[in-house]
């Protein structure tokens, strides 16, 4: 048994994708439908939207998540991405076809978003946030879970 505190995000904080430019909210939400984050587990990938931010730190990013824990690590995008999105040569199809299915949301990702941010929430049983802010200057993007023991 750990002493491990669990994380919780407020639900009413995050709203379904609304209010994004419809082109952009079709494109996240087709581009995070195939997919999924292979972790410990595999966990669904959805958009959502927040408050717009106090300013574009990560300190601003949190505050409008209504991330209190201890527990944060911020990833770097690119970082982030290049694992999911690099084919290798030991790869299948199936693989190749997850690879291109992260090429393309990270994409969408990168073409209507600004300040991309990768936010790890907790340990072991973790929340994982990819946001940025969208022509509004409201936070929307991609959140996902991972268990890491």
């Amino acid at each position: 048994m750990t002493d491990e505190k669990r994380v919780e995000i407020p639900k009413k904080k995050f709203a379904s994708v609304h209010n994004l430019d419809d082109a952009f909210e079709r494109e996240l939400k087709a581009a995070c439908r195939p997919l999924t984050f292979i972790s410990e587990t595999d966990a669904e990938v959805t958009p959502f939207t927040a408050e717009k931010p106090s300013n574009r730190s990560l300190s601003g990013y949190l505050a409008s998540l209504e991330i209190t824990s201890d527990n944060i690590e911020e990833v770097g995008f690119e970082e982030f991405f290049d694992r999911l999105t690099s084919e290798k040569d030991w790869h299948g199809p199936r693989e190749k076809k997850r690879s291109q299915q992260w090429s393309k949301l990270r994409g969408v990702l990168e073409e209507n978003l600004e300040s991309l941010r990768v936010i790890r929430v907790g340990r072991i049983q973790l929340e994982i946030f990819i946001a940025g802010m969208d022509a509004t200057g409201r936070l929307a993007g991609v959140k996902t879970k991972a268990i890491e023991t």
